[in-house]
């Protein structure tokens, strides 16, 4: 894994809840083939979901579904970054890192990171880190902190130990069906009374 650029801006693009959902029922809906992968990271834990060879879209789709019900039953104050290439932004596993870094001075955060890759190309990808509050004005405060803005000396460290503590949140995702977990139990052991049919904003 590479360190972070020093004068890299993280957290800049974000996008709404609904256009998120749309992007995401748009990709696992139509014809176009991925890799899908999704992590969810909090205090409780670790999840990894791989989209392998044996599972088809509607199960991974629905696996997502569940997820994100379940992290907004838990913390329901988002913001919504979409990370792409033709933009040279930074890794999605940098700005998962530095979000789920940035706010241990919030409590119950959740950082959510999906990425759907084309198995051809990648014109059609698809990058969203979901970064989620339990408070609505940590929300507000993580975006004036860090919104737009090159992060600080003290958040940018490139240090072994700040690359170590990330590598411990980053997954790789091997062989077929679902990925690794890691941690104690997490969002996705808690099994909601009524999933998500589909895609959309969970409310």
């Amino acid at each position: 894994m590479k360190c972070i650029d020093s004068m890299a801006i993280l957290f800049k693009t974000t996008i709404s809840e609904n256009t998120a959902f749309e992007m995401i029922e748009r990709s696992l809906s139509g014809v176009y083939q991925y890799d899908g992968y999704l992590n969810v990271v909090s205090d409780a834990g670790e999840t990894a979901l791989s989209w392998g060879p044996v599972m088809h879209a509607e199960e991974f789709k629905a696996e997502v579904s569940q997820i994100l019900r379940q992290t907004w039953d838990a913390a329901r104050f988002w913001v919504i970054y979409e990370r792409r290439e033709d933009r040279k932004d930074p890794e999605g596993t940098d700005i998962r890192n530095a979000a789920f870094r940035l706010t241990r001075g919030y409590s119950g955060v959740i950082v959510v990171t999906l990425s759907l890759l084309g198995k051809r190309d990648s014109a059609n990808d698809l990058e969203l880190v979901f970064v989620c509050f339990e408070q609505d004005f940590h929300r507000r405060n993580f975006r004036v902190r860090y919104e737009g803005k090159p992060l600080p000396n003290q958040d940018r460290s490139c240090s072994k130990a700040c690359c170590s503590r990330a590598r411990r949140f980053y997954v790789r995702f091997e062989g077929e069906g679902r990925g690794r977990r890691t941690g104690r139990p997490s969002l996705r052991a808690r099994r909601p009374a009524n999933p998500m049919p589909s895609i959309r904003r969970p409310i």
